[in-house]
């Protein structure tokens, strides 16, 4: 993948564009046939090594940005189509109006349904994002300041999950490896023996966007002592 980037940055510079705006007029689409196997001319070059990439539709908008990824365009086309109409759309609606009533009824059942959720739970819609859950995970799962918890560090998001679990936990146990320098880290940490068998969860954070290390494969209950993990 490497390999296709340096090409896809390079074609960018040599045809004087910024290569790492989000309308990129190359594409990596031409790499992989319609079974997702490489494709590769006579000689058994990958076209990535030869420059030969080719470009798609120049008007179409690639989004790399982090947070929402890009809308499938038939979702794209319902959404226009929807504010084309007149009187009142989605993107205007009133929180106490009969039409968002309805869309919020819907939602709440289908969550319920979905995930399995009892009528005696409630549901909340809340803000905050990732770091909001920063806080929530120990104010949920800690019933007091001294229950113990075991924090695995493998990125900048669980570098911060301990930041805000330090102000609710007095009793941390945090897992990460030693020979970790500059914030730069290159491999999940060995944690069998290490979990503090008091503990009352594990927290993990499965996909370091910011480092690059994302784990396929959690913990199993034998590596966590029997602790219940929360991946996140």
């Amino acid at each position: 993948m490497s390999a296709v980037l340096r090409c896809v940055v390079s074609q960018a510079w040599r045809h004087k564009k910024n290569p790492f705006l989000c309308d990129f007029q190359f594409s990596t689409s031409s790499l992989v046939n319609s079974n997702n196997n490489d494709v590769k001319d006579e000689n058994g070059t990958h076209p990535a090594l030869l420059g030969s990439l080719s470009p798609p539709d120049p008007s179409k908008v690639l989004n790399f940005s982090p947070g929402p990824a890009s809308l499938p365009l038939k979702v794209q086309s319902a959404i226009l189509a929807s504010l084309r109409k007149p009187g009142l759309n989605s993107m205007f609606l009133s929180h106490r109006s009969p039409e968002f009533v309805s869309i919020l009824r819907t939602t709440l059942q289908k969550i319920r349904s979905v995930m399995n959720i009892p009528e005696s739970h409630e549901i909340l819609f809340t803000h905050g994002g990732g770091h909001g859950q920063f806080a929530a995970v120990p104010l949920n799962l800690c019933a007091s300041p001294s229950v113990k918890a075991t924090y695995i560090v493998n990125g900048t998001w669980s570098e911060r999950a301990v930041l805000d679990a330090e102000k609710y936990c007095d009793h941390l146990e945090i897992i990460k490896n030693s020979h970790r320098t500059d914030c730069n880290y290159t491999s999940f940490p060995d944690i069998a023996g290490k979990v503090a068998p008091d503990s009352k969860f594990v927290y993990l954070c499965s996909n370091e966007t910011v480092n690059g290390i994302e784990v396929f494969d959690l913990p199993s209950k034998e590596e966590t002592g029997g602790v219940s993990l929360y991946a996140y």
